[in-house]
């Protein structure tokens, strides 16, 4: 009798409580929901390699199966239900956090690549005597413009032309000459882009002094790719724009930092090669002289153009950044370890007079930031900050592919960039280039190469008949740079 008593006992301990049995259907019920989104976001996403997909789908289900009917089964002993419970609470957010991630990326890719759109803000330009205090005072004038192929001009003015009915004259100037003309009383209004602008008034304060903007219209530039190549396959070049600007990336800036990246994925070599920003270039659709920099004023890919020609390449792509881009982006890594062959101080308002030593250096975004910007330390100036510049790079892409940072710091790093950078490669590239990282986890061998040039000062295009410093091009760096580039898309040593 006591042993037929103390089995009753043992049995009615293993009888699972009623609130026991329907939390577990509950959670079997979100079990079941979360692993079908999850799966279908891996799947959508295709960011993953085959065998590592296989991996976690195999895994997943065999896991499931398991589980599953230990949640939904009514009649199941509590101590293998208890555990079951306590293994799908665990999943269960996993899951979650494995969604948010995967949601992210798809936000990321959306926002960052195959975008190729770029802001281009004109404004409408009146003496800073004018009597006009709104755009629609000036019904009836005449516009001045600049006559360059452009669509976003052309947008622009018909923009213009649904606020207030005027009538525009192109001259074949330069955007100085044109605001001289506007100075001179020779139009009582002109239209500009707003970084041309912008860039007369650093140059010269009497452009802001003597105007003043009465009107800004906002037009998009789609800038896409029609050089793409099968980037796990072919070798190709991209060109890193860095804009002198902060916040979000969306508008035409002057590119301070001028790269190609060139990388050929069967070789796993990666090739970088700077231009100095006042790098004295001829501008194809200008047909005219101007430093590179003022080149992102007409959009990234007039600085694509002129760097093709420059050195005889094809750009397949580029990767706009900002100096916000690189202080999150480093900081979301853990900082980064740069070489300085210098002692030295930076110097600037925004460089905060960080001091850096000969050999390494760590940094956090701040630092990395200030490294690369100065140039007036060295002797070489600007021939030095390319080369920082390059350091900084290289210290980036050697963190986030030879160690697990871009699996540890994923999610950090998709929202340092996510606002900072645009590129007009494909989402559907970005996917096989992260698939064949993923793959090996290879490192890339990377090797650099800079323009080099001689100051003097110059006219040119942007700032009409005024004089200011420009680097002019050294022919034998010109040569070299292109060959390095070609030995890297052909393989060669």
């Amino acid at each position: 009798m006591r042993g037929d008593q103390e089995a009753r006992e043992r049995r009615l301990r293993q009888i699972c409580p009623p609130g026991l049995k329907k939390f577990g259907s509950v959670m079997g019920i979100i079990y079941i929901v979360l692993l079908i989104v999850l799966e279908a976001l891996l799947i959508y996403i295709d960011i993953l390699p085959l065998k590592y997909m296989c991996i976690v789908l195999v895994g997943l289900t065999l896991i499931s199966l398991c589980l599953v009917p230990l949640l939904l089964i009514k009649n199941i002993k509590k101590n293998k239900k208890i555990p079951a419970v306590v293994i799908a609470v665990i999943l269960v957010l996993v899951f979650a956090l494995g969604i948010a991630y995967l949601g992210n990326t798809l936000g990321f890719f959306a926002r960052v690549f195959g975008a190729g759109g770029e802001t281009v803000d004109y404004d409408v330009l009146v003496r800073s005597s004018s009597e006009y205090e709104q755009v629609e005072e000036i019904e009836g004038k005449t516009v001045g413009t600049l006559a360059l192929i452009d669509t976003t001009l052309s947008d622009a003015k018909d923009k213009l032309s649904e606020e207030v009915k005027v009538d525009y004259d192109m001259v074949d100037k330069s955007a100085a000459e044109l605001c001289d003309d506007l100075i001179d009383q020779d139009y009582e209004v002109i239209l500009l882009s707003d970084a041309s602008y912008n860039t007369l008034c650093e140059e010269n304060n009497s452009y802001e002094d003597k105007t003043k903007i009465l009107y800004t219209v906002t037009v998009t530039k789609e800038i896409k790719s029609n050089k793409e190549v099968d980037v796990t396959k072919e070798p190709f070049n991209v060109l890193i724009s860095g804009n002198d600007t902060t916040g979000e990336i969306t508008d035409v800036a002057k590119s301070d930092v001028n790269m190609i990246m060139t990388v050929n994925p069967k070789t796993h070599k990666i090739r970088l090669t700077s231009i100095p920003r006042d790098y004295y270039v001829h501008v194809p659709s200008l047909d005219a002289y101007d430093k590179l920099t003022h080149t992102g004023n007409f959009g990234v890919d007039t600085t694509a153009e002129t760097i093709e020609e420059l050195l005889g390449i094809d750009v397949n792509y580029y990767v706009k950044v900002n100096f916000t881009c690189v202080v999150e982006l480093v900081d979301a890594i853990g900082g980064i370890d740069v070489k300085s062959d210098y002692d030295f101080v930076t110097s600037g308002r925004q460089n905060n007079g960080y001091q850096f030593h000969v050999g390494m250096n760590h940094c956090d975004g701040a630092h990395a930031l200030a490294f690369s910007r100065e140039r007036h330390a060295f002797p070489s100036g600007d021939n030095q900050r390319v080369l920082n510049q390059q350091k900084v790079i290289e210290a980036m892409i050697k963190k986030c592919t030879s160690s697990t940072v871009i699996l540890t710091k994923y999610g950090s790093i998709l929202g340092a960039v996510g606002k900072y950078m645009k590129t007009n490669m494909s989402d559907k590239n970005v996917k096989k280039l992260a698939k064949l990282q993923l793959s090996d986890m290879k490192g890339w061998k990377i090797t650099k190469g800079a323009l080099v040039g001689t100051g003097a000062t110059s006219t040119v295009y942007s700032l009409g008949s005024a004089q200011c410093y420009v680097m002019m091009p050294d022919q034998v760096s010109l040569a070299e740079a292109s060959e390095g580039i070609h030995k890297v898309m052909k393989g060669e040593k």
